[in-house]
């Protein structure tokens, strides 16, 4: 595990600071937080509990306030390398709820 830590605070400056990196990997961030959005709309569509749904919407809130960080963090660092800003994330969702259920 030490092997690892110390490979992991070695590489890390590079990955996050190699041109156009950190960009691209905010803008994943902001993909995999909207997925999150998607998936929750529907579980909070989909379960029987009012509670429940209630707290799915929470969530669901808090998901899209990051993939807004993130998105914006990625479109700052690109305008600093002089770059067009992206999107918002087309996403994918999973259909976890449907495909897992609440348990």
């Amino acid at each position: 595990m030490r092997l690892r830590a110390a490979l992991t605070n070695l590489l890390n400056p590079v990955v996050w600071n190699w041109p156009g990196n950190a960009a691209a990997k905010f803008y994943r961030f902001a993909h995999t937080e909207y997925s999150s959005v998607l998936d929750l709309t529907l579980a909070a569509r989909l379960t029987p509990s009012h509670n429940r749904s209630a707290q799915y919407l929470r969530h669901l809130q808090d998901e899209l306030k990051h993939t807004h960080i993130f998105l914006n963090r990625t479109n700052k660092l690109r305008q600093q390398a002089g770059r067009k800003p992206l999107p918002p994330p087309d996403s994918d969702y999973e259909n976890l709820f449907e495909r897992l259920g609440e348990e």
